[in-house]
C-alpha cells in the first residue's frame, strides 16, 4: 500500500517541474523582457501522460474494443 510520502513522490512526478529562465533587462529602456517560463517533464512521465491523454480522447472506442474482444472469446469457447 502507498503511504502519503509515496503519495506525494509520484504526483510530484506526474505533474512537472516549472523552470524560469530571466533575462537582463534595461531599467530606463522603454522595452520590457518578459522572463520565460516552461515545463519540464521527466520522460517516463511524458510517456505516462501519453498514455493517460490516448486514454481520454479514445476510452469509448478502448472500452467498445475490449467488449467485442471478450465476446469473441466467450462465442470462441462455446463453440467448442
Amino acid at each position: 500500500m502507498l503511504n502519503a510520502y509515496d503519495k506525494e513522490n509520484i504526483k510530484h512526478w506526474y505533474q512537472r517541474e516549472v523552470k524560469m529562465i530571466t533575462f537582463e533587462d534595461d531599467p530606463d529602456g522603454m522595452v520590457f523582457i518578459a522572463p520565460l517560463v516552461y515545463t519540464k517533464y521527466h520522460w517516463t512521465a511524458k510517456i505516462a501522460r501519453g498514455f493517460v491523454g490516448f486514454y481520454l480522447r479514445h476510452w469509448q472506442w478502448l472500452l467498445g474494443t475490449a467488449i467485442a474482444i471478450a465476446g469473441l472469446y466467450v462465442a470462441i469457447l462455446s463453440l467448442k
